[in-house]
């Protein structure tokens, strides 16, 4: 098949070429087309023959729903069984744009649209060529990314036609989008309006206008078992050829780190990559490195986002390191797809030079997050509302057992003759440390058992600290600890680092016991508490199975798992 490219300006619309494209998707053809995000490649939505050509096309699976554009309301009604009023609210003020909402669907919409499921994607492009397109055609276009799956999507022709070409009949070439992220995914569905995918439109926005709305947990883990409701909710999207890493922290820290891995890797013989801003790009001087905006115009970023990651495809890199993007509006949009596109490879790092109260004057606290596949397997059972305590418990002290061998692999070792049934020889062996675990009370206890399997001879403590409900400062009610702990290397538990304030207090009262040696290890952590931990106490490394999006307002972890101790214990 010849793939055409149509050119076609936005502010001058070519009405020819839009009934030409219109003319292929009536008969049950593919489409491209611009919209004021990304590129859509567009069929009949309600043609379940044309959603099979556009999962064909893409090499796209099945169950991954398709979003179904309109151009007007009364489209929306022929094709959902009811629009709950608070969507005909955020409709008033954000269609036509970036948002899409999610609907119980009528019997209009074959299940070949949908995935499967009893719920329809539905959105109003803020584009001319895309309403026009929509209005010449059927009305109703299914149009997910043009590119093919799991690729970072197209922000111009130019990356449909790398993906697509000699698989679809046209290609409308309107020029760059103006976004350059997907749009913002609304269920409604669901009790509370719930965010399937960040996009422009952020929380904060839509809580303006709706109230209460809250993030899918499935923002931040992986279920296989789970059909996804929404585009890019369960594969690996958006990403590059090369094994993409991100580095979060403060600036100076990231920058020495991604020079430090940037050198390593070359050093091995590979090509390396690096995505950087306006600000830092001239402070990296190894590998590729390329500039995805300024910070001080989040915009940019996003626009420039899928663009760097293509070209990197390009400069044949097999290791790409990239900073952490967290602006102020776009900042949870353009991480999510980074992530996705990162397959959730993070390495966390702080640096605080004002050290002059600890010995040595400086010092760099370190948060390790694991990335094992093991361990984000388990957690992901943890995570899960019918997991019994049981199940629970036991995959606490397996995560704890693995979380722990990551934790201790800086351990000093030395030299010692042993004899084996053959001969004599020179073994290695701990260098005479003496180890100690110290839970905090209660869920603490639960990673006891798997931090003994891998260090049996460490002694343990413990710290009772409750969290006040009103002021959520810890009250501490017991301590115990080995008489020897100060000379001790200590490692701290707790499955979970919500605001901090525990884990700090403990290490605080440690520290107060004369313990100098200490690690800090929890399954699940919020970003508030490792900013407190490395504020309270930057000497003190962190382990952490995955860092989470945030703390609600009772400053429970999100998306978390609930209370550790309850599900531990199986209490309520």
């Amino acid at each position: 098949m010849e793939t055409k490219i149509l050119n076609i300006e936005k502010n001058n619309i070519d009405m020819s070429s839009i009934e030409q494209a219109a003319g292929i998707i009536r008969a049950g053809g593919l489409v491209a087309f611009p919209t004021e995000t990304v590129y859509g490649l567009g069929g009949n939505a309600l043609d379940a023959q044309a959603s099979q050509r556009i999962y064909a096309a893409k090499g796209r699976p099945s169950d991954n729903p398709l979003i179904v554009h309109i151009a007007d309301m009364e489209s929306l009604e022929a094709i959902v069984e009811e629009i709950p009023a608070a969507a005909r609210r955020l409709a008033d003020v954000y269609w036509p744009g970036p948002l899409t909402m999610i609907f119980r669907k009528s019997g209009a919409v074959p299940y070949a649209t949908t995935g499967g499921l009893d719920s329809v994607a539905v959105r109003m492009p803020n584009h001319p060529i895309a309403l026009a397109l929509i209005k010449a055609s059927t009305g109703y276009i299914a149009a997910p990314s043009a590119n093919t799956s799991g690729r970072p999507s197209p922000t111009k022709a130019k990356h449909v036609q790398e993906d697509l070409d000699g698989r679809i009949p046209v290609i409308l070439d309107g020029g760059d989008v103006g976004i350059g992220l997907e749009s913002t995914i609304v269920d409604f569905t669901e009790e509370i309006p719930t965010i399937l995918r960040p996009g422009y439109i952020n929380q904060e926005m839509l809580e303006k206008v709706l109230g209460t709305v809250r993030m899918d947990p499935g923002l931040n883990e992986e279920n296989k078992k789970v059909r996804p409701k929404a585009p890019g909710m369960r594969y690996k999207h958006y990403a590059p050829k090369a094994d993409l890493v991100i580095v979060e922290g403060e600036t100076r820290a990231v920058i020495e780190k991604i020079n430090a891995l940037a050198r390593e890797k070359l050093d091995a013989g590979y090509g390396v990559g690096i995505i950087g801003t306006g600000e830092t790009v001239d402070q990296y001087p190894f590998g590729v490195v390329k500039s995805i905006g300024s910070r001080s115009s989040e915009e940019t970023i996003a626009r420039h986002l899928y663009g760097v990651l293509r070209g990197f495809d390009e400069e044949n890199v097999e290791y790409i390191f990239s900073e952490s993007f967290k602006t102020p509006q776009m900042g949870q949009a353009i991480m999510n797809r980074l992530l996705k596109a990162a397959g959730h490879q993070v390495i966390n790092i702080s640096k605080n030079a004002n050290m002059s109260q600890h010995e040595g004057g400086s010092s760099m606290a370190k948060t390790i997050i694991m990335d094992h596949p093991l361990i984000q397997h388990k957690i992901g059972i943890i995570r899960r509302q019918d997991t019994s305590s049981k199940e629970f418990r036991e995959m606490i002290g397996e995560i704890a057992m693995l979380v722990c061998y990551e934790a201790t692999r800086d351990l000093k070792l030395q030299d010692v003759e042993i004899e084996t049934p053959i001969c004599k020889m020179v073994a290695k062996e701990l260098a005479g440390k003496k180890l100690a675990v110290v839970p905090i009370l209660r869920a603490g206890l639960g990673m006891v058992e798997g931090m003994l399997a891998m260090i049996p001879a460490a002694k343990v403590g413990h710290i009772g600290l409750y969290r006040d409900p009103e002021t959520l400062k810890p009250v501490e009610y017991y301590c115990k600890l080995p008489a020897d702990c100060s000379e001790r290397e200590v490692f701290v538990v707790d499955p979970m680092l919500a605001t901090g304030g525990s884990a700090a207090a403990a290490i605080t009262l440690l520290k107060e016991k004369g313990v100098k040696n200490i690690h800090f290890m929890c399954i699940i952590a919020a970003p508030e508490g490792i900013k407190e931990m490395h504020e309270k106490h930057p000497d003190v490394d962190l382990y952490v199975g995955a860092l989470d999006e945030k703390l609600n307002d009772h400053g429970y972890i999100v998306p978390g798992l609930g209370d550790a101790g309850d599900r531990i214990f199986g209490t309520k």
